[in-house]
């Protein structure tokens, strides 16, 4: 359960429903959504408060490049613990087989 000052916790969870997302595009979304509250999260507030959170997992790091430094910079790609997300992008949901409801 998220405390108040990160009530967007709840928003993300929704979000990664269908795919994993690395931070910055989750940050970039609650930002633009608006749904990120008065003060929308930074990407690394994003990371710290999810890894504390045990409804998620980090899946990895992707590279991302940056063209005003030019020089690229691992990012975490989040998920929730209760889907298995593709391997490459977009980072989709795997479907789940008859083995996996027995």
């Amino acid at each position: 359960m998220a405390i108040r000052a990160n009530l967007w916790v709840e928003v993300v969870f929704e979000m990664l429903a269908d795919r994993a997302m690395i931070s910055t595009e989750i940050a970039d979304m609650l930002k633009s959504s608006g749904r990120g509250g008065r003060y929308p999260p930074s990407p690394r507030r994003v990371t710290f408060v999810l890894r504390s959170d045990n409804r998620f997992r980090e899946l990895g790091d992707e590279i991302i490049g940056t063209i005003a430094r030019n020089r690229s910079h691992p990012v975490k790609l989040i998920g929730r613990k209760d889907r298995t997300y593709n391997r490459s992008t977009p980072f989709r949901i795997m479907p789940q087989t008859e083995d996996d409801l027995e």
